[in-house]
């Protein structure tokens, strides 16, 4: 059983899909964290989970502490006793690439004959995407067969070079709405403190817009 396809957090209160899956079984919901504002929680009337960090109740010795600093001792606990240890986890390979789709973002790279694959210079970033390609829905990319956009020279060596057809997963193209609506604050509440963790703060909803990799790639986008 994967993410998303049934009951599988184990914290009815604080997971939809496992409040469902409890109040239709009948089996017991536990409240864990309880909202730093407003009313505490009711695991007897909860319809609706709670999903935002607070101050963890019913938690044996974490009682009490905010969510950040129980997450972290209850990782170093299960260190110490050797049943867990904490990880970083990337979702990189959920990314895909199209060799058929104009619209997409352009992988900012080069190949030459001499030099091989080539990254563009930032002086040149953005790759924009041809304005009128030929859409005819066969074979591979419109932008293969669009030769002002594959033709160029080779950034390295100033011989001729083609351009990388491929483009990237759609998600790339919206990313850079980060950019665009970041604030640096320090006055920022604890909910947006952990989901920023680059001291912006965002109104995109999408985590991945604040990692490395979307910051990287959003210097060679160009998709419109």
């Amino acid at each position: 059983m994967e993410y998303g396809t049934g009951a599988i957090m184990a914290v009815p209160a604080h997971d939809q899909r496992d409040l469902e899956f409890c109040r239709k079984y009948g089996l017991p919901v536990r409240v864990v964290v309880q909202p730093l504002l407003g009313p505490p929680l009711n695991e007897n009337t909860l319809k609706e989970a709670s999903t935002e960090y607070g101050c963890s109740f019913n938690s044996g010795p974490f009682s009490g502490l905010s969510s950040e600093d129980a997450i972290e001792k209850m990782a170093l606990d299960a260190e110490a006793r050797g049943f867990g240890k904490r990880e970083t986890i990337y979702r990189l390979k959920d990314w895909g690439i199209s060799r058929q789709r104009y619209w997409g973002t352009p992988i900012p790279v080069v190949y030459c004959s001499k030099d091989g694959l080539v990254p563009v210079p930032d002086k040149d970033l953005p790759v924009l995407l041809p304005p009128n390609p030929k859409l005819t829905g066969e074979g591979e990319s419109p932008l293969a067969s669009t030769p002002e956009f594959v033709n160029t020279t080779c950034p390295k060596c100033g011989g001729p070079a083609r351009r990388e057809t491929d483009t990237m997963d759609t998600f790339v193209d919206s990313s850079w709405y980060f950019y665009a609506t970041a604030i640096r604050t320090t006055t920022r509440p604890r909910s947006t403190r952990r989901r920023s963790p680059t001291g912006f703060r965002s109104t995109s909803t999408s985590v991945e817009s604040r990692t490395p990799f979307y910051t990287c790639c959003i210097r060679g986008s160009g998709a419109r």
